[in-house]
Order: C-alpha cells, then sequence, then structure tokens
C-alpha cells in the first residue's frame, strides 16, 4: 500500500503546484493587508505542496504486508462516504445549510466513523454551529436558508 500513497502524495504535490502557480499567475495576490483573489489559492497551493511532502516522506517507509487491491469489503466505507457527500451536497439548496450539515455530520459519524451516540451527537451539534457562525457570520458568505424558515 506504501506505493500507492506515495503516488497520490505526488499527485497531490502536483495539484498543489497548479493551485500555487494559478493564484499567484493568473489571479492577483495582493498583500497581506489586503488580499486579492489569487491569496488564499496560492496559500492552499502552498499548503498542498507541504502536506503532500510531508505525506510522501511517511509512505516512504519499509513496505508493509501486501493486500489486495480488490479485497472483500475494503470499498464500502469509500463508497459509503462518496455517496454521503453527493447526497450532503444536493440536500443544502433543498433543505438548508443547518439541517443537511447536521444530518451529513450525524450519518458520518455513526456509518462511516462507527462512533457512539453521546459523542456522535456532540460533534454534529458543535461542528454544525462553527461552520454556520463562519461562514454567516467570520466569511460573510450567504448560506441557503432553511426549509422550515422560508
Amino acid at each position: 500500500m506504501k506505493r500507492h500513497e506515495r503516488i497520490a502524495a505526488v499527485i497531490v504535490v502536483i495539484g498543489g503546484m497548479a493551485v500555487a502557480c494559478y493564484g499567484y499567475a493568473v489571479l492577483n495576490l495582493g498583500s497581506i493587508l489586503q488580499p486579492d483573489a489569487g491569496f488564499v489559492p496560492f496559500l492552499s497551493g502552498i499548503a498542498l505542496i507541504v502536506l503532500g511532502i510531508c505525506w510522501f516522506i511517511v509512505a516512504g517507509g519499509l513496505e508493509d504486508q501486501k493486500k489486495a487491491f480488490f479485497q472483500k469489503g475494503r470499498w464500502v466505507k469509500p463508497s459509503l462516504a462518496i455517496g454521503m457527500m453527493l447526497i450532503y451536497a444536493w440536500a443544502i439548496e433543498a433543505a438548508g445549510y443547518l439541517t443537511s450539515t447536521f444530518a451529513f455530520m450525524v450519518a458520518w459519524q455513526l456509518l462511516v466513523e462507527r462512533e457512539r451516540w453521546f459523542k456522535t451527537a456532540l460533534i454534529s451539534i458543535l461542528g454544525t454551529l462553527a461552520m454556520y457562525i463562519l461562514f454567516s457570520h467570520f466569511l460573510k458568505v450567504p448560506v441557503p436558508r432553511e426549509v422550515f424558515i422560508r
């Protein structure tokens, strides 16, 4: 599995380089005091490069036991995660931000992570509120209104 991780790390580094170059060359960076459209993409690209290099170094260790790529039951969690993210993307507009985010976090914790109910409730409530406050109040991003408030 280490070989696949190293390949994925290289892809992350290349993607980070593309994002950083796009933010620098195509979009304006601005300055730290007055950032422009390319500032956050440039920093995100740099972060991807650094994390990809760290991942490559960590994955460069000794080969562990070989596992079959299509081992039975190995694709259940990733398939479930992708399906849940697609449903969440649709549900944001249909049900509103708070409702869909809370439901997504509960489903993720129960089905993918297999957490207990108390931890699931705590993570879901605090995570949903934190993301709502971050996007609506600090970043001033308009979030989809709730279906119950419309």
